[in-house]
């Protein structure tokens, strides 16, 4: 004969196993959804299609996006003189350079014609940081236009050249906050970099 407290067991089983069906099935869905928007964003910054891709490969073409936009966390995580991200109380990302005054990111784009780079920041360690800024594109010095929040420049255009375009941007120094007014962070830190723009 079967105990109460057997039953009991049996129907709290079965509540747990329901339980959790459930919630794999909402985790099923969550993830679905979150594939279902990458794909979307995919479509947005990639509209071209596989098949076309691949028939400019068999004819020993490359495709390359002819514009880009992100914020810092579309990066690689490890990036030379580039701190790991950060957010501030509203929840938006940036990424310090440092601690060399010296960092370099590098872009596949098509650059059949020329573009415009925006590099977006949040602010500077210090002023004394940005009185001298230095962009080079490819290894060649280009004219930059800086304001309290970006710095751009025109990216000129290349043919039968490296797919990548290298950016390096040099800064007048990178500085301590700790020096500056005795925080714990003791970072050398140049620009808190939120986004980067090519079009």
């Amino acid at each position: 004969m079967v105990s109460k407290k057997q039953v009991s067991e049996t129907v709290s089983l079965s509540h747990l196993s329901e339980w959790i069906t459930k919630e794999l099935n909402a985790q099923v869905d969550t993830i679905q959804h979150l594939s279902d928007q990458v794909d979307a964003l995919q479509d947005l910054v990639d509209p071209i299609s596989s098949d076309e891709k691949l028939r400019l490969t068999e004819q020993g073409k490359t495709w390359l996006p002819d514009a880009c936009s992100f914020d810092v966390t579309c990066l690689p995580p490890r990036v030379p003189n580039l701190y790991a991200c950060e957010f501030t109380s509203d929840n938006l990302p940036y990424r310090w350079t440092g601690p060399d005054r010296t960092t370099q990111l590098n872009f596949n784009i098509n650059r059949t014609n020329d573009k415009h780079l925006e590099i977006k920041f949040l602010g500077a360690a210090s002023p004394e940081v940005l009185k001298v800024v230095k962009l080079y594109v490819d290894r060649r010095e280009a004219p930059v236009i800086l304001t309290e929040s970006s710095l751009t420049a025109t990216l000129p255009a290349k043919h039968n050249a490296p797919h990548v375009t290298e950016i390096i941007l040099t800064l007048a120094q990178t500085i301590s906050p700790n020096s500056l007014n005795g925080s714990k962070d003791t970072r050398l830190l140049g620009i808190s970099i939120s986004g980067v723009s090519i079009k």
